[in-house]
């Protein structure tokens, strides 16, 4: 599964764009979130991080961040959001170890890879 993480700048980078981007596109906490894949509780706790609202650090999931930095900077798309959502699910299934997570991931990539690209 995915490691928690602490980048605190980045945390606040993101939140303090993110907030900015909404205001300046009049877009609702749902709307981003339906864009993203995020929760719109995510967007918010990033947010608030982002203007200090929050105390201590703030604690995210790196495929969460990765999804709003590319809505920020126009690079989300679908195959994305799809590769990654087969990722996250693989990790959950706790009888799987890595190492056959690592070659489901990978063989599956492939798969959609060759479906979609025809």
């Amino acid at each position: 599964m995915y490691g928690l993480h602490d980048d605190e700048e980045r945390a606040r980078r993101i939140g303090r764009d993110l907030r900015a981007r909404r205001e300046r596109d009049g877009l609702s906490l749902p709307q981003v979130a339906k864009q993203t894949g995020v929760s719109s509780g995510t967007i918010k706790r990033f947010e608030q991080f982002g203007a200090g609202e929050l105390a201590g650090p703030f604690r995210y999931e790196p495929w969460g961040a990765e999804y709003l930095e590319r809505w920020l900077d126009g690079t989300l798309t679908p195959e994305i959001r799809t590769k990654h959502d087969i990722q996250r699910i693989l990790e959950r299934d706790t009888s799987l170890s890595r190492e056959q997570v690592k070659t489901l991931v990978a063989e599956m990539w492939a798969a959609y890879d060759r479906v979609s690209n025809h």
